[in-house]
């Protein structure tokens, strides 16, 4: 039998249902697989880290994803990591550093050009 993709769902976009509806909903879809967000911009209604000091709830949160056949492809927590205010900032101390616009304008634009294949 030829491997197949398996798709999955962020559940975030989902968040305003307990988790078991969701898996429901998505199962009646044919999805197996979902990405839980943990907090930060995703939220975490649905994968709370708490319940890692919480051995009920984890078992409780095992189960429910166990007895729905879902696997987790991920588990996300992410955001902005430098508010642009912030960059700026950074860029203003390289600049009292000695560092010339220029440099500057490698370091943040021309390099990760390079590395993603934009050049």
């Amino acid at each position: 039998m030829p491997n197949r993709m398996r798709v999955g769902v962020f559940t975030p976009l989902l968040s305003q249902l307990p988790l078991s509806d969701v898996l429901k909903k998505l199962k009646a879809s044919g999805i197996g697989t979902v990405e839980l967000g943990t907090g930060n911009y995703p939220g975490d209604a649905h994968c709370k880290l708490s319940m890692l000091k919480d051995r009920a709830a984890l078992a409780t949160f095992k189960k429910t994803i166990a007895d729905e056949g879902f696997s987790i492809s991920a588990l996300s927590c992410h955001g902005n990591p430098l508010h642009p205010d912030g960059l700026m900032a950074f860029f203003a101390g390289l600049r009292g550093q000695g560092f010339s616009v220029a440099e500057i304008e490698t370091m943040s634009k021309r390099n990760p050009s390079k590395v993603l294949g934009l050049e």
